[in-house]
């Protein structure tokens, strides 16, 4: 069974063919080989403007998609393939209809059934893109944390999830985003902001673990994201305009909770702050964020009790993040009932969307005129 993935839910544009055991197939040997994948990224070019334009992200995608369609006729045949499985919620609306549209279109020449998927979805499985697919037990307890995306998802079976905890505002990814530009990083956030991190060993800032007394399993990070701000308002406030390297080490600033509210033109008052005092900040605020990550995960997994747990999402390349939950998780569990998805497959792909898709056999069948395209998730 061959299924021809696509995926264009946001700023990666993604083509994948898989080729599974037919259903009904002993579990050990239903491992997926990967025929065909394609991702092509267009971070350097919404880097310019510090996050996504949804009008340059979806005509890119219906620029990319015909040339890599062409890839997988010349190789595969469109026509050899199964099913047409493609991202139809969450993200950006007209990413998705960029791929549903396509994905309309091979359906109805080729005659192949649509799968619609769940993004989210998609992230569940990405640790098991090159995994036998028996290797997930239920109930499973799955934490997706992006850059649109951060939940606590149980899986009972396959096809029943409920979502026990979300975001109340910002996401992980996110956060993570308007962070860096707080201190004047690269954009995508994430990265940037764990290579500021790495430059030290500790921090003499501490942010607030967000929620971490809420007696739930929900998340927010836009009260970090103030903290941050009044930081960096504070610090700046306190150094003259040539302060640049050379500037005080922040060991020397006492942060009181009583900040003296600024006028600021940040990012750019943040470019007075040294490396040293950013990577500073950098470290406290991931330190921040994966606590209560970390600390929810083990929350919600002493509660439910899951034969496995999954990381997934553009956040679960994080480093810190990938062994806090290791060693955290693995006092209650087996680390080998933790998965983790290779670094590749964290990102938004194809491949990932296949997995899913062949999950989901066969309540998300769908014709071509029958696909339903939103940008919020229908779990």
């Amino acid at each position: 069974m061959k299924i021809l993935a696509i995926e264009t839910s946001c700023d990666e544009t993604g083509i994948a063919v898989l080729e599974f055991a037919p259903l009904g197939t002993e579990p050990n040997l239903n491992k997926p080989k990967i025929l065909f994948s394609v991702l092509s990224s267009q971070v350097d070019i919404h880097a310019k403007t510090a996050g996504i334009v949804p009008e340059i992200a979806s005509r890119i995608h219906s620029e990319i998609l015909p040339h890599f369609l062409i890839q997988v006729d010349q190789k595969i045949g469109l026509g050899n393939v199964d099913y047409i499985a493609t991202t139809s919620s969450p993200g950006l609306l007209g990413s998705l209809l960029v791929g549903n549209n396509f994905s309309r279109m091979l359906s109805f020449l080729y005659n192949k059934p649509i799968l619609a998927v769940d993004h989210i979805m998609g992230h569940f499985y990405s640790s098991f893109v090159k995994l036998p697919l028996n290797k997930i037990e239920f109930p499973a307890l799955g934490l997706i944390v992006s850059g649109g995306h951060t939940a606590l998802i149980l899986a009972t079976a396959k096809n029943k999830f409920k979502i026990i905890g979300g975001t109340r505002d910002d996401a992980a990814g996110e956060a993570f985003d308007k962070v860096a530009r707080l201190l004047n990083l690269s954009y995508p956030g994430g990265p940037a902001i764990s290579q500021a991190a790495a430059k030290i060993k500790n921090s003499p800032f501490k942010f607030t673990t967000p929620m971490l007394k809420s007696n739930d399993f929900d998340f927010s990070f836009s009260g970090l994201k103030t903290q941050v701000r009044q930081t960096v308002e504070k610090i700046t406030s306190n150094c003259h305009p040539e302060q640049s390297e050379e500037a005080q080490p922040a060991s020397s600033y006492k942060m009181d909770k009583k900040i003296r509210p600024v006028k600021s033109s940040l990012p750019e008052e943040s470019m007075r702050l040294s490396n040293m005092v950013k990577s500073q900040i950098a470290f406290a605020a991931q330190t921040a964020i994966v606590d209560s990550l970390v600390k929810k995960s083990f929350s919600a997994t002493t509660k439910y009790h899951p034969k496995t747990f999954i990381l997934g999402g553009g956040v679960a390349a994080n480093q810190l993040l990938r062994e806090k939950l290791i060693t955290e998780l693995s006092v209650i569990m087996p680390k080998n009932k933790i998965f983790i998805p290779e670094l590749k497959y964290a990102t938004d792909n194809a491949a990932m969307i296949a997995i899913a898709s062949y999950m989901g056999l066969p309540k998300n069948i769908t014709a071509w005129d029958k696909l339903e395209t939103s940008s919020s998730s229908n779990l």
